[in-house]
């Protein structure tokens, strides 16, 4: 049960407590004492900060849920998650999109814009060669994201399939020869 600090003191503003019981479900997590109220009878619920070994998390809102006080916390995390998900979705996605339209061009004997063809594969290669960072962010996120019971990375399978594709996205660039661009592009050698 939790101590209900605001019953007693209003106007408090800092107070310390533990961590009781973590609610992955609803992001939160249940304290032993609390000075958030949870709102209700019109007055909205408290929000502010839980700071937990030099890691500071904001606190939405105090809510009750099942008979119990839960504190919801905030992810924040967005540009963070939009980096990861560029990086390893739209990117690797965009890489066999364009090898696969550039496998497609060479296949119909196409001669539109050898020029920016050849760009385009140039650009691509470029890029490949940086896709192993995201397994390195991988790797660092899960050495300094180690909040215990809040919260977890487990890269699993997953990263795994990750590299693989990477891999394959890299070779397959790598073998694609970009004189056959050239082959059909109606210009005397």
């Amino acid at each position: 049960m939790t101590e209900l600090i605001y019953q007693n003191d209003s106007y408090i503003q800092s107070f310390d407590a533990q961590v009781i019981q973590v609610d992955k479900q609803n992001n939160g997590v249940v304290l032993d004492r609390t000075a958030f109220f949870p709102g209700g009878g019109g007055q909205p619920a408290d929000f502010g900060f839980l700071t937990c070994q030099k890691e500071t998390f904001a606190v939405k809102r105090a809510q009750r849920i099942a008979g119990q006080l839960v504190h919801l916390i905030e992810g924040g995390m967005w540009v963070l998650a939009m980096i990861i998900l560029f990086a390893s979705i739209v990117v690797p996605v965009l890489k066999l999109v364009v090898l696969s339209f550039l496998l497609i061009s060479v296949k119909k004997k196409s001669s539109w814009r050898p020029r920016d063809r050849t760009l385009l594969f140039r650009v691509t290669e470029g890029v490949g060669a940086w896709s192993m960072v995201d397994i390195y962010v991988v790797a660092l996120l899960i050495g300094l994201v180690n909040f215990g019971a809040l919260s977890t990375i487990r890269p699993g399978i997953g990263a795994t399939f990750f590299g693989a594709v990477v891999v394959i996205t890299m070779f397959a660039a790598h073998s694609f020869d970009p004189r056959l661009i050239w082959d059909n592009s109606g210009r005397t050698k």
